[in-house]
């Protein structure tokens, strides 16, 4: 259930939450709570790098003070998820991203999952933070426990990553919600283009509000790499031939720091580069 959320992520409100998620300070270690000390932060950096060397597999570490700081309403695994998709954490082709994330006034935290990882992995997250972590947050240890969590991360995905290890009835399961995933997802994007479309062609039946005439008539035309940001204007003019009514309305497609149009393009901000991966919600954590 959790992954489908994932659609409403890439499409609605939390997807303006993404654009003003924080960048990317570093590729292993994102420390914006300043709660990790320096030597677990060595460790972890090490391991993370590493970890990326000998499997390809993309692991970063977050920490926030509060969600609400990004908007409003936002749950931390909502948050996480959100994230990781702005920063394209994890492989493009095998989506095995994983984003370890601490918000620290909300007390909780959570172990974002690439789309990649089959559901059963998300009980294998709890138990990261419920086993190796939750004491030590408890006692106000965060680096250790951050440090302990990424090493069980990293057991329970990495080392145990591959189908021999997945059931026959998982496998289909993950088959069925990836194609119900996606499925939704088209519709969604067909649906609103066909949208856009047909209300431009119904203007044609309205009455312009100069003279009372029924010939008005509506384009669009697409601005792109519009203003210091590079974003998209999107300029819709409705016309009318009698009598040279216009009316002009103008919207702005942000773009995503990783230098394409939001869900599109490979992630990085500056010298920071992620894989281009995506996540669908899947993951675990808790509360301390």
């Amino acid at each position: 259930m959790t992954r489908f959320l994932a659609i409403f992520l890439l499409f609605f409100p939390l997807q303006a939450m993404a654009q003003s998620g924080p960048e990317p300070i570093s590729s292993f270690v994102n420390d914006f709570a300043d709660i990790i000390h320096p030597e677990n932060e060595g460790r972890i950096s090490s391991t993370l790098r590493e970890l990326k060397q000998e499997t390809g597999v993309e692991m970063t570490v977050v920490t926030i003070r509060r969600t609400s700081d990004y908007g409003p309403a936002i749950t931390v695994p909502s948050f996480t998820t959100a994230l990781m998709n702005q920063w394209r954490v994890g492989s493009a082709r095998h989506n095995n991203g994983i984003m370890l994330l601490v918000s620290m006034e909300d007390r909780e935290m959570f172990i974002g999952l690439g789309s990649g990882y089959p559901a059963e992995f998300d009980q294998r997250m709890d138990r990261v933070f419920a086993q190796s972590m939750k004491l030590d947050f408890e006692q106000g240890h965060f680096g250790l426990g951050i440090e302990n969590g990424v090493y069980e991360t990293i057991k329970r995905t990495s080392l145990d990553w591959g189908d021999e290890h997945i059931s026959p009835i998982s496998k289909l399961l993950n088959k069925i919600t990836g194609i119900l995933f996606f499925t939704i997802l088209g519709g969604i994007i067909v649906a609103n283009f066909f949208w856009s479309h047909v209300l431009d062609y119904l203007v044609r039946y309205q009455t312009c509000p100069e003279c009372g005439q029924r010939t008005l008539s509506r384009s669009r035309q697409e601005n792109h790499s519009f203003g210091p940001l590079n974003d998209t204007e999107v300029v819709v003019m409705t016309r009318c031939s009698s009598c040279d009514h216009r009316d002009e309305n103008r919207h702005v497609i942000p773009r995503s720091r990783d230098g394409g149009e939001l869900g599109t393009g490979r992630g990085s901000r500056g010298s920071i580069s992620f894989g281009g991966g995506r996540s669908s919600g899947g993951g675990g954590g808790g509360r301390w």
